[in-house]
């Protein structure tokens, strides 16, 4: 694909026949790539975007700048499509979504959306993200929203994180057990990060969008690759695991 490094590039390994890889040419359009069956689709460095879906609660009970959540989000979703990164996220609503806008608009060749299903209380964000699923150049279901945010680890090379909630200690809270990815954080959108989250992660942190970016540049430089940990468990079987 356009804008990869031939040694920066992952395959995406053979899933589950409920585990389809979908593509959308055209926004509108849908047609198969190919049902993980054998066939290999090489990315290059993938960045997870994780961050609050509902970005102006979290803005008002953190004290944050109205539309810090949405504007950084787009900033960070704008320079992956610029510099060639390939992006992994849930785009329910909030950051994640805010971040693949961006990357589609402008021109991001390799975005993955995760589409999770299959719990009653969370009928409505799996409606919102099906209606997102076009901006992305690919998407991978075949799993429950209890399980995304293994996925979400599995199939990021590194974190950026624009904001936190519930969701998002959750995601950064798996790193320590599935992969330990870094995760780079921008610091003017969260009141705080535990220490103790802090000590069992590896959770960058950065004063501005500028610094942010350059340390993006640098995990391209690193080109170091964070193999999964082995989960040898019923919720999360290996052959469901896009690596």
């Amino acid at each position: 694909m356009d804008a990869m490094e031939a040694g920066d590039s992952m395959a995406v390994e053979e899933g589950t026949e409920q585990a389809a890889l979908k593509m959308y040419p055209e926004k509108g359009e849908t047609g198969l790539v190919n049902s993980l069956s054998g066939d290999e689709t090489k990315m290059s460095l993938r960045a997870g975007v994780i961050g609050p879906t509902d970005t102006a609660l979290m803005e008002e009970k953190a004290g944050l700048e109205k539309g810090i959540l949405e504007r950084e989000a787009r900033n960070i979703g704008r320079f992956l499509a610029m510099q060639g990164f390939s992006m992994v996220c849930i785009p329910d609503r909030g950051v994640a979504l805010y971040a693949l806008l961006e990357y589609s608009r402008y021109g991001g060749k390799n975005s993955v959306a995760l589409f999770p299903s299959g719990s009653e209380r969370l009928d409505y964000s799996s409606d919102q993200t099906e209606r997102n699923l076009s901006f992305a150049s690919y998407v991978k279901s075949g799993m429950s929203w209890e399980e995304s945010p293994v996925q979400l680890i599995r199939n990021s090379d590194f974190f950026v994180c624009i904001g936190i909630s519930c969701g998002t200690m959750i995601e950064i809270g798996w790193t320590k057990w599935v992969k330990r990815l870094p995760i780079l954080l921008l610091r003017n959108t969260v009141s705080s990060i535990p220490p103790e989250i802090q000590a069992q992660t590896d959770i960058r942190i950065y004063n501005s969008g500028e610094d942010l970016q350059a340390a993006v540049l640098e995990m391209r430089k690193s080109k170091v690759r964070i193999k999964s940990a082995k989960i040898k468990t019923r919720d999360y079987p290996e052959d469901k695991i896009l690596n």
